[in-house]
Formats: C-alpha cells, sequence, structure tokens
C-alpha cells in the first residue's frame, strides 16, 4: 500500500521530484494500475506517466488523467527504455505478470513504495550530518513523526502526536526533536514545523541526518496503525546500536484483544508489536487501563525479556479549552439540529464504537414517544458499510437521525456546546479523548461501563452495560429524569489536562524513570 503523499512530499517534495527527473532521464514512464493507489501517486507527485497499464480490457483505449490506458502488451514496445511503476495492491502476480514478458524487477520494474525510498536514500546522502556533540551530554528525545507527516490529516492519532509535538518544543526539561524517516536515516522535519508556527522560519532549514548519542531516546509516538515503518528494523538496530533507548507509544491493543471489532489489521498488528517488544526498552501507553491490558497479555503470552523493560504510562491533553465558532462558518442545517434535545456521538465510525448499539437504543426511544435527536458525527472507518446503508436509508434521517461526516473544529466545537449529552459507547478503546473534550464545555456524559472510561470519567457520568441497547436505552431515561431535576452529573468535575501538561507527563515517565512496571 503506497504510504507517500502530500505532507511527505510537501517536507522533501522538490528534492525528490529533482531525483525523479534525473532518474526518468530519456525513459518513458508507465504506470500499472488506475485505482487508488494511482491516484494517489498522481496527486502526489504532480507529474504525470506516459500511460497506464490495466489488465482489465475494458479500460483499454480510455483516459486516467488525460494519459491513455494500455493493455500489458503495449509494454513491449518500449523494451530496454521503460521505467513501469506499480501501484496496485495486487504487486506480486503483476511483478509476476512483468517478469513473464521479461522485464527485471529494480531495473525496469518497482513497487512504487519500493521506488520512493530508493530515491529518498539517494536524496538523504547528500545531506550533511548534524554536530552530535550539541547533545552528547544532554538527554534529549527523538520524537518519530513519520506516520502523521504520511498521513495529511490532523485528526486521531495525528492531532495527539502533533500536539506532543509542538508542546515538546515548548518544555525545558529536556532536548527535544521532532524526527521522520526518509530513505535510511531519521531527519528533523523542519518545513513542516515551520509552517505549523513550532519552529521560527528564521531557523537554517538545511536537512541534516540525525546523529544518535547514548543521551538519546527514540519515541515511536503515532504507532496505533501497523506500518511499513514499523517493520523496518534497520533504523532500530542502527539506533540502539548507539546506545539509543527505543520508546513505543501504544494507544491499545484492541486488535489483539477483539480482533473481530478491527479492520482486519490483525496480522499486521501482531507483527508490528513483536517487532516493538523485541526492541523496545519500553512502552508508555495512553492510560493506566492500557498499561494494566499489556502487562496481562504478557503474563498470559508468557513474554520473556532479555533486558530491562518498562511500562508507564500517561494521560492525553485537549485542546479546545476557550475554543470558540465563527459563527459564519456553522450552517442553518447544523444549527436548526440543536433545536430539540439532541445527543452526540463523536469519533471515528467503527464496529467497536458501538453506534449500531446507540441506533437501536434511540429507535426503542422513539417508539416509547420520547422526541429527541441523535447526531453523529465521524470519519467513516471499516466493517461498517451495512450501517452506513442503515443510517442512509433510516426513515429519521435529518428528521431525528443526523451524520455529519468528519466536521471541521468549528462545528464540532459548536456541537458539543449546544448538545444535551455525549452518548460513548465503546465496547474498548484506548483512552476516549471526546469525554475530555466534552467535559471542557460541561457536557453530561452517558458512557458504556468499560474500565478506561471509569478511569477518566470517575463517579461524573451515568454509565450502562456495555453493547447493550436496552441498558441504553434506560440510561437515557434515567438521564432525562436527572435533568428535569437539576441533577445531571457535572462533568466539568472530571480532571483533564492540556497538552502542555501531557507532555510534561511523558518526559516525567521518559526522562524522569516515573515508570508503573518495570521488569527486570
Amino acid at each position: 500500500m503506497i504510504e507517500f503523499n502530500n505532507a511527505l512530499f510537501y517536507e522533501f517534495g522538490d528534492e525528490i521530484k529533482e531525483a525523479y527527473r534525473e532518474f526518468i532521464k530519456n525513459k518513458t514512464v508507465a504506470v500499472w494500475g488506475t485505482g487508488s493507489q494511482a491516484e494517489k501517486f498522481v496527486s502526489c507527485f504532480e507529474m504525470e506517466p506516459d500511460y497506464y497499464i490495466d489488465n482489465n480490457p475494458l479500460k483499454s483505449g480510455q483516459l486516467f488523467h488525460d494519459k491513455p490506458i494500455y493493455l500489458p502488451e503495449r509494454l513491449k514496445d518500449n523494451f530496454g527504455n521503460i521505467l513501469i511503476l506499480i501501484a496496485s495492491m495486487a504487486y506480486r502476480p503483476i511483478s509476476k505478470q512483468l517478469e513473464d514478458i521479461g522485464f527485471v524487477k529494480k531495473r525496469d520494474f518497482y513497487e512504487i513504495e519500493d521506488f520512493f525510498d530508493g530515491l529518498q536514500k539517494k536524496i538523504v546522502a547528500k545531506y550533511p550530518k548534524e554536530d552530535s556533540s550539541i547533545s552528547e551530554n544532554t538527554p534529549r528525545v527523538l520524537a518519530d513523526m513519520s506516520i502523521t507527516l504520511k498521513s495529511n490529516k490532523i485528526y486521531g492519532i495525528s492531532r495527539v502526536t502533533a500536539n506532543i509535538i509542538n508542546e515538546g518544543y515548548k518544555q525545558n526539561k529536556v532536548d527535544f526533536k521532532a524526527v521522520t524517516k526518509i530513505g535510511n536515516t531519521f531527519v528533523e522535519p523542519l518545513n513542516w514545523l515551520c509552517n505549523n508556527g513550532i519552529l521560527s522560519r528564521d531557523i537554517d532549514s538545511t536537512h541534516k541526518r540525525i546523529s544518535y548519542t547514548e543521551n538519546d531516546t527514540l519515541l515511536f509516538l503515532d504507532t496505533a496503525v501497523p506500518s511499513r515503518q514499523h517493520s523496518d528494523i534497520t533504523l532500530i538496530k542502527r539506533a540502539k546500536s548507539k546506545g539509543v533507548r527505543v520508546i513505543s507509544v501504544i494507544y491499545d491493543i484492541i486488535p489483539l484483544r477483539r480482533p473481530d471489532l478491527c479492520s482486519g489489521i490483525y496480522k499486521q498488528f501482531k507483527e508490528m508489536m513483536k517487532v516493538f517488544f523485541k526492541y523496545s526498552d519500553g512502552f508508555i501507553t495512553i492510560s493506566k487501563s492500557v498499561a494494566e491490558d499489556i502487562i496481562d497479555y504478557i503474563e498470559e503470552n508468557n513474554i520473556v525479556f532479555d533486558r530491562q523493560f518498562k511500562i508507564g504510562w500517561f494521560h492525553l491533553g485537549a485542546d479546545f479549552t476557550n475554543k470558540d465558532y465563527l459563527d459564519q462558518a456553522i450552517s442553518s442545517d447544523i444549527k436548526g439540529i440543536f433545536t430539540n434535545k439532541t445527543f452526540i456521538m463523536v469519533g471515528s465510525i467503527e464496529p467497536r464504537k458501538g453506534h449500531e448499539v446507540v441506533l437501536s437504543a434511540f429507535e426503542k426511544l422513539w417508539s416509547l414517544g420520547y422526541n429527541y435527536n441523535l447526531c453523529i458525527l465521524g470519519t467513516i472507518g471499516a466493517m461498517v458499510e451495512r450501517f452506513i446503508e442503515r443510517i442512509k436509508n433510516h426513515e429519521e434521517l435529518n428528521k431525528r437521525l443526523f451524520f455529519i461526516e468528519t466536521p471541521p473544529d468549528d462545528e464540532l466545537t459548536y456541537c458539543y456546546k449546544n448538545a444535551s449529552a455525549l452518548i460513548f459507547a465503546s465496547r474498548a478503546e484506548g483512552f476516549g479523548l471526546p469525554i475530555i473534550e466534552a467535559a471542557q464545555f460541561n457536557l453530561p456524559l452517558i458512557l458504556s461501563d468499560i474500565p478506561v472510561f471509569k478511569e477518566i470519567a470517575g463517579d461524573n457520568a451515568v454509565y450502562f452495560r456495555v453493547f447493550d441497547s436496552d441498558a441504553l436505552a434506560e440510561a437515557v431515561i434515567k438521564w432525562n429524569r436527572l435533568d428535569e431535576q437539576g441533577k445531571v452529573m457535572d462533568s466539568s468535575q472530571i480532571k483533564f489536562q492540556t497538552w502542555q501538561e501531557t507532555s510534561n507527563q511523558i518526559m516525567d515517565v521518559v526522562i524522569g524513570e516515573n515508570w508503573y512496571k518495570v521488569y527486570d
């Protein structure tokens, strides 16, 4: 799967394009694929190939981004003077097909991610090394944000990573530097940092290869989704050979515990965790509940370490404090939702989040005569096609049922400020950031009774039995009764912290050695 896109190219784009132009000089370029992977290539690279290849005869002769699509036989016309980039998930069968024609891997054709990784290595070879003497006597944290830089979207884990990076540069407890993988090394993403106001534009913007010292800690920040980044152990081994400590942030181990609730990533997630267990010197999790879950997992699977291994935890911050919204940015349609009592759900649409359960509960409430609105806000994830169809075809859609896909901050802030309560119905979570965000607006909470929610909200919420729509309906009725009596639990009593406090908490664990569990 192609992982490069606009954010990565924004940081290194001019250099990558220059290396690409040099590589393809006097060559014909063909991209095999006309699907989503090819779309990524076109949108990121902004340089069209000469033509596209697709096995589907129905596509032959059509245009893709104004370039012709041919069947594979067309490649023979440029034999010996062609670069073929495979932009498809079906890399192995396509590779076999090309070899049968007579083309040679890594001479005539490349999997597109491998090709650009090779270009990045050529670019990095020209970068100077940073002066390691600057940090050799000072503890330093190198915070890896490679996946965030590739995602080009600042929400979810990327939002967490970006906020921790931002506050990391402000604190003075330790030397702190964000890094991203390019080629076979790490560099500081200076363009991203400057354009996000984290560093001044007056700095020397020359990319430099990171030079490790034994006082360094490599902190893998954005590790929630398995990636080629995490399977590349060469960088980790190189860092450890220089005495660098490696600490991995673990958001949850839900794919290991409940693969049925995840989008088919069990195998990749398990492999990623094997790498982290083998090469990390410790984990730091986003809640005490996740830390305890990992400790249980270690004991259940008889995992033994050949070195000291540490586990710590911290809590996420929230950045909605004192946030307001531009009234003109809020449509009348959204404002109209909140003319009635409205319960909101915030977060990605995934099986484990319990959206099906919540909708079933509200269908029951509507049948009983309760005239409440349900507004779902979030990004559509995997394995929820049936639920999305259920929403689209629901008789209450845009009447008492509303769906706002990936709302911008202005709209989300408006919803938090005007909703009657937040419902968080997950079966499993690593933390539950919407709870903290809602608490900043003193929004009442109706939560499933899982340990991490009780860790965060304590007695300041109404709880219901997890994944039980009848129990949720009863909880909403209970909330209504408390609301009428003026006795709704006050979520503002929930203790939450700023991102600066989160950054300080991480440093207290990683540098201050404030660990929760140590295996000797």
